[in-house]
């Protein structure tokens, strides 16, 4: 999976976020502070799709906290959609810590920081 379909998937999974906060004690004020955190979301997947250095750093990090997500498997109290999507975050993170890290990503990535417009992987 090249830089392109892991954004298409990364996409998917942050418009997903939206299901959290549906058993919050405070539905609208979660579902607000959830919204931005997906446009957000999405202004770096913007960034990382063009290859730039500091969005392949901000999905590395995104990457740990999918980790630190998982200990919310064992919460009753959750959507039923949040679950899977936490399974599937933690697999895609650790796919993506390798395949950013390889010799030929991480050049695409430096070498995209300076060109105007990619050539996408």
């Amino acid at each position: 999976m090249g830089v392109t379909v892991t954004t298409w998937i990364m996409s998917l999974l942050n418009a997903l976020g939206l299901f959290y906060w549906s058993h919050a004690n405070h539905p609208v004020f979660i579902f607000t502070c959830d919204f931005a955190l997906v446009m957000l979301g999405y202004g770096v997947l913007r960034f990382y799709w063009l290859g730039r250095e500091w969005a392949r750093w901000l999905v590395m990090l995104t990457c740990l906290l999918c980790f630190w997500n998982v200990k919310g498997l064992g919460l009753t109290k959750v959507s039923p959609v949040v679950k899977p999507t936490i399974v599937i975050e933690a697999i895609l993170a650790v796919y993506l810590l390798y395949f950013l890290n390889t010799r030929l990503v991480r050049q695409w990535f430096n070498q995209s920081d300076r060109e105007s417009t990619p050539n996408h992987l």
